[in-house]
């Protein structure tokens, strides 16, 4: 009876540890970004990136492929609309690009990072700053 018990423990286990590798599988998603960005108090180049969704609470890492930049985004503010598609939203001014929203299809919410200081600099310098969405895919 303990030889089938350890076999039924290690079967469960690993079909555990399987679903898990799955799900961080899924919740992985990749945008092809074309311009230098900031986020987080850090300035990233253009590329493409591995974005992680850390935890409920509006953690996500975004991780660029050639190990040229990593940041954790806190986006913590959550409009109450499901998004429709998967994508970055900046706000652009100029030749300066901010990460300000990150939209995950079928999540009951998008999320939106505060306000930060680059952000709040880039509108007060020109007046005006428009929007740009990057898709995210799997």
């Amino acid at each position: 009876m303990t030889r089938f018990r350890t076999m039924l423990l290690a079967a469960g286990l690993s079909t555990l540890l399987a679903s898990a590798g799955l799900q961080a599988q899924t919740n992985q998603l990749n945008a092809d970004i074309p311009f230098d960005f900031h986020a987080a108090g850090k300035t990233l180049p253009a590329g493409t990136y591995v974005l992680n969704k850390m935890n409920q609470s509006g953690i996500f890492e975004i991780r660029n492929v050639e190990g040229t930049g990593t940041v954790l985004v806190n986006a913590p503010i959550g409009a109450h609309y499901m998004p429709k598609k998967s994508e970055l939203t900046f706000v652009h001014s100029g030749d300066d690009y901010v990460l300000s929203e990150i939209s995950v299809a079928g999540a009951t919410q998008t999320n939106a990072l505060t306000p930060g200081a680059v952000e709040k600099n880039l509108t007060r310098r020109l007046g005006i700053a428009s929007m740009i969405a990057v898709p995210l895919h799997r």
